[in-house]
């Protein structure tokens, strides 16, 4: 999960919210990268990976990778989904922002 800082440099929203869902995606078995910050609001520069819709949009954003096309049993899980996994990682993304929203908002 990728996501920007707030305007002070410290966690953003959107960092709350990608710890919440990648708690959820990892319940199903993928490997847990964390929350990887891509740009530095304090500083107005990247200091990740360059993903300029972090940088382009007003409200919260983040990326979320739920597989790579370089792994073969990703590829198996996204490609044939015989076992409803596209639709385990939407619900685990859904449950994971609810989680997040409880957290943001008391």
């Amino acid at each position: 999960v990728y996501s920007s800082t707030s305007k002070d440099g410290g966690e953003s929203e959107a960092a709350t919210v990608g710890k919440c869902i990648l708690d959820q995606i990892s319940k199903l078995g993928l490997k847990n990268r964390g929350v990887v910050p891509s740009y530095d609001r304090s500083v107005g520069k990247f200091v990740g990976r360059e993903l300029p819709i972090l940088t382009k949009t007003k409200n919260m954003s983040l990326i979320i990778e739920s597989g790579f096309m370089s792994n073969k049993i990703d590829i198996g899980n996204i490609d044939v989904d015989l076992d409803g996994f596209n639709e385990q990682i939407g619900i685990s993304i859904l449950f994971g922002y609810m989680e997040a929203r409880k957290l943001l908002t008391g």
